[in-house]
Parts: structure tokens; C-alpha cells; sequence
């Protein structure tokens, strides 16, 4: 596995290159994903094994740590042997005719078996890359966790019950205190009334799906100084820094600014962005073209580009570098799962890819489904670590 580096003069030592080399580990294999830690277990959360009763919740508290639980997917597969000889059958069997040949004369085909029969072992270096400085998402606070455990119900109108029962906070509210007991609320009263519409086994367009179901999301940052999250307005600001020069009709050469692709979120404070969302009217499974295209190319680009932004922002200071990184939420339909990207070592950037969760058409799912995807939300804002993140950024001199 070979990355590029950016040469320095020795003695320099360490400084971040603008453009760090972007390795979307999740696309190595088409099964594989980079885990990370968390709690409590989304991928188990995700199915009707969450947290069904009281118990179970006391159960789950007592057998699981924080650390030993995470929401991405393991790889698949074993460090075995490679099989060889039906490699060569599966690449033999090709007709030459039909064979991919670029512009250059290199068959596509060819390339890629002259390179899958010089490999031999993959797992121990993708492990190390994926467990390397990992950035562990911080623990649920066992109140919040119980709170949002109270909504596991499966009508309507248990929920609406739960939704309206009297409240601590509805009596002295603190902002601070009781903003994400409040968000998990709302979000819920929110789904609820789709819920009882019946909208969500109907097809929608993609606008509608971010006003009605997704915008729990842009609201979960409302607690953090200075950030806003900016749905479908303007394009991604550091994407369109970039610029090139075209000829026109004049004497002079006139600089035009290339206009960056529009994302469906945008997190930022004031220039500096953080995080973005891509969407999707429709699921069409994890082999889906748009999901594939988002997920492997559109938003890791994007994360990079905003990552690299940050990097420029404290002047590449390695200590810091190594503290940042981007986040991306997709959505196909009702299903969303989680980017994030950083720089655990050396100019290369990690991607890591949460499994797909999604928000159940039908209420009778809403405790197996809906739930670990507010979870999953919050513990992308806290895990981001945007609080520190926008202290370290802010309180550099190159910060614009």
C-alpha cells in the first residue's frame, strides 16, 4: 500500500502538506469498514435487540464498556491464505475483446491481476491503519441514555404520552444542561407526527425528506457557539476556493472561480466548515450508483477538502492536525449512516464508514430502528469533538 508524501527540508521537521493524500480505507474492500469505539453499540442497537426492557438495559450497562463497543462494521474475513488459482480462473475466463483498454493502452483487467497476484496478506495492515490513533467516541451519559431508552414504544400514542409527560427541565430549563434531553424530545415529537400521518410509507422528494425527517440533524448543533448547520443554500465554501484561468474574449486572461459541488448540510462557524450531509430520495441498497458515488467519492472528497482547510488554519501544526477531522452524514431514503475523516499519521487521510441505520415507515420499529439513529447523531456531534475542534482552530492567528 503506497501513499505519497510531500518533501520537506531536513530539519524543518513536521509540517502538514495543503493537499494530504486522501486513502478512502473503505474502499480497499467492498466489505470492509473501519471500526471505532463508542456506547453503547449502534450496530447492535439497530436491530430488536435494543435495549428491550429495563433489564436488559441494566444488563447491557453492566457487560459493556464504553470501550468495547463500537458502530462500524468489523471486516469480513480472515487473514487466510489468498486463493490464487481461482483468482486466475475468474480472470482467465475473460475475453480479451471485452476487456477495458484505456486511452493510454493499459487494459483495466490486466492491471488489476498483475497487482491482486503480487498480494498476499492485507488484514494485518489494514487493522493497524484502522486502529491507529483512533479517535474513541465518547460514552453515553447513562441519564441521557435512559432518557432516550423511554421512548421505546411502539404506538403512537404511547409515544405521544411519553412525549407530554412533565418534565424537570420544563420547569427551570437550562440550555446548557438540558439541550440534548430537549433535542431527543423534539425529535421524537417530530417523527411522531409522521407517524401518525402515515407519510413515511409513502416516496417522497429528497427536499422533503431533509424538512421532515433529517432535520433533527442540523438541530443538534445548535448548542455550540458560533455554529450553524446551513441546509442547500450555498456551495461548500473551501471547495470553492479552488480556482483555474480561462481564456475570454479580452486582452487580458481573466481568473473565474470554479464553483464547488452544493452540499445538502453544511456545518460551519462563520468560513470555516466542519462537516457536511449528502441525500437521496431513495435507497436502492448499499449497491446502490448514488449511494456508492457519495460514499466512496462525492463526500470523502469533500471531507478532504474541508479537512485540509483546518489544516491550513493552524498552519499545519502536526499536534493539532491530529486532533481534527471531518465529519459527513449520508442519506438514501430513510437510511443514513456516517463519514468521518481524519489523519491519524504521516500526509495520508482516514475515512471510516459507520453502518447503515435508518428511521423505520412504521412506528411498531420505531425503538429498534429510530433510536439508535438519534444516537447515532449524538454521539457524531460529541465524538466529532467540534467544541475543541473550533477552540483550536479559532484561537490560531491563520484562523480566517
Amino acid at each position: 500500500m503506497s501513499t505519497e508524501t510531500t518533501a520537506e527540508e531536513e530539519g524543518r521537521g513536521f509540517k502538514y502538506p495543503r493537499q494530504p493524500v486522501d486513502l478512502n480505507i473503505h474502499g480497499i474492500s467492498e466489505q470492509q469498514h473501519i471500526d471505532n469505539d463508542g456506547n453503547p453499540d449502534i450496530g447492535e442497537m439497530s436491530n430488536s435487540d435494543y435495549v428491550r426492557n429495563e433489564s436488559k438495559v441494566q444488563r447491557y450497562k453492566r457487560t459493556k464498556s464504553p470501550s468495547e463497543t463500537d458502530i462500524y462494521d468489523e471486516p469480513s474475513g480472515s487473514d487466510s491464505e489468498p486463493d490464487y488459482e481461482s483468482f486466475t480462473r475468474a480472470y482467465n475466463s475473460m475475453e480479451n475483446d471485452k476487456k477495458w483498454v484505456l486511452t493510454t493502452g493499459t487494459i483495466v483487467e490486466d492491471a488489476l491481476y498483475d497487482f491482486g497476484v503480487k498480494c498476499t496478506h492485507e488484514y494485518h495492515e489494514l487493522e493497524e491503519i484502522r486502529d491507529f490513533q483512533k479517535k474513541v467516541l465518547p460514552p453515553v451519559p447513562w441519564d441521557l441514555l435512559q432518557y432516550l431508552d423511554s421512548f421505546r414504544m411502539r404506538t403512537t400514542t404511547d409515544l405521544r404520552r411519553l412525549v407530554f409527560r412533565q418534565e424537570a427541565m420544563d420547569e427551570n430549563f437550562d440550555r446548557h444542561k438540558d439541550f440534548d434531553r430537549d433535542w431527543i424530545r423534539n425529535t421524537v415529537y417530530n417523527l411522531l407526527r409522521e407517524y401518525e400521518a402515515d407519510s413515511l410509507t409513502k416516496k417522497h422528494l429528497e427536499l422533503w425528506l431533509l424538512i421532515h425527517v433529517w432535520s433533527f440533524i442540523d438541530k443538534a448543533f445548535e448548542d455550540i457557539s458560533g455554529i450553524e448547520a446551513v441546509r442547500r443554500v450555498v456551495l461548500s465554501g473551501v471547495v470553492c476556493k479552488k480556482k483555474w484561468e480561462t481564456d475570454c474574449g479580452c486582452i487580458n486572461h481573466a481568473e473565474k472561480k470554479v464553483l464547488g459541488q452544493r452540499s445538502d448540510l453544511i456545518i460551519r462557524k462563520i468560513s470555516m466548515e466542519y462537516g457536511c450531509a449528502e441525500a437521496g430520495k431513495l435507497f436502492e441498497g448499499e449497491k446502490g450508483t448514488k449511494l456508492l458515488r457519495e460514499k466512496e467519492l462525492k463526500t470523502p472528497k469533500m471531507l478532504k477538502d474541508m479537512f485540509n482547510s483546518l489544516c491550513a488554519a493552524v498552519d499545519g501544526d502536526e499536534q493539532k492536525v491530529r486532533k481534527l477531522e471531518s465529519i459527513g452524514f449520508l442519506h438514501a431514503g430513510l437510511v443514513m449512516l456516517l463519514l468521518r475523516l481524519d489523519s491519524p499519521a504521516g500526509y495520508t487521510c482516514r475515512v471510516s464508514c459507520s453502518k447503515l441505520l435508518e428511521i423505520p415507515s412504521q412506528v411498531a420499529e420505531f425503538s429498534s430502528k429510530a433510536l439508535p439513529v438519534i444516537l447515532l447523531t449524538w454521539r457524531a456531534k460529541v465524538g466529532h469533538n467540534i467544541f475543541n475542534m473550533t477552540a483550536i482552530v479559532s484561537n490560531h492567528p491563520n484562523c480566517i
